[in-house]
């Protein structure tokens, strides 16, 4: 695994934990909402990370496809960021 493959699985596992403690009640008041927020926050960028490497090593005749899966990554953080980042600023302080 390189250093990209790395960085989205540390994060995603780090958004399953703070999924996991949101099921058990754990966030009681809107402020512990940055435990959700903030690692799908991070997501988001490092899929785009992820998808740039996926587009690196794809063989030439699907560099196509590769960069439809990039363009769509790149879709969905910046639609992630527009959300969160007000979410962020909003309910947790």
């Amino acid at each position: 695994m390189d250093s990209g493959q790395l960085s989205f699985v540390r994060v995603g596992k780090g958004h399953i934990a703070a999924q996991a403690a949101d099921y058990t009640g754990i966030p009681g008041r809107p402020g512990d909402l940055i435990t959700l927020l903030f690692p799908s926050f991070w997501l988001a960028l490092a899929f785009v990370i992820l998808m740039v490497k996926i587009y690196q090593y794809a063989p030439q005749e699907r560099k196509v496809w590769a960069h439809v899966g990039l363009i769509f990554a790149i879709m969905y953080a910046t639609l992630n960021t527009t959300v969160y980042m007000p979410q962020m600023m909003v309910s947790t302080p």
